[in-house]
């Protein structure tokens, strides 16, 4: 028993020295950590038509935010590309899923800006989405604002860029941009 409190005791002791050690060649880190998801809006085949990426684009799911963290506060510097294109369902082939080698007819659509909301720390708010715009193929979009594509050049591009609000994000906050858009074809 004695022997067993002595080896506790010590090894106590060389815990407590090693923590104290590390504590004084070493400066505390932070690493952050994120998972997030969203359920998409489903696209139904009985429509006629696939809304899909396209080129080598971002999963819808899964843009990138990239800030800076400067004496001038928390900028927006950066966000991923997210690419679209609106493609005929191929009903003829009998498969009910988009199938990159035969849904291939472009078609013109209509896509419109429905809704921009910001998550900071995981609470989603509208309030903070002045400080962001969704840029549709270079051009800021509000909500509300529509933009129209031809067949013959159906492919969209979406990135995150900031806005004219000022924002309130500090060290370490989490945040999620997401956009959605109604994009219906406008042709048959």
């Amino acid at each position: 028993m004695k022997k067993a409190l002595l080896a506790v005791a010590l090894l106590s002791t060389l815990g407590m020295a090693a923590t104290q050690a590390m504590a004084e060649d070493y400066t505390p880190g932070h690493a952050s950590f994120q998972w997030a998801g969203s359920v998409p809006a489903q696209t139904d085949s009985g429509n006629n038509y696939f809304i899909v990426g396209a080129g080598s684009t971002t999963d819808f799911n899964n843009g990138q935010l990239v800030f800076a963290n400067t004496n001038k506060g928390v900028q927006l510097t950066n966000s991923s590309t997210m690419s679209f294109k609106v493609v005929k369902h191929d009903s003829a082939s009998g498969n009910k899923n988009y199938d990159p080698a035969v849904d291939t007819q472009p078609l013109g659509y209509t896509a419109t800006l429905t809704d921009l909301e910001v998550g900071i720390n995981g609470f989603m708010s509208q309030d903070g989405a002045e400080a962001f715009y969704v840029s549709v193929d270079g051009v800021n979009k509000n909500v509300n604002e529509s933009i129209t594509k031809a067949a013959d050049s159906n492919t969209t591009n979406l990135k995150i860029v900031k806005g004219q609000g000022t924002n309130t994000l500090q060290a370490a906050d989490n945040v999620v941009v997401q956009a959605v858009l109604a994009i219906a074809p406008t042709e048959a």
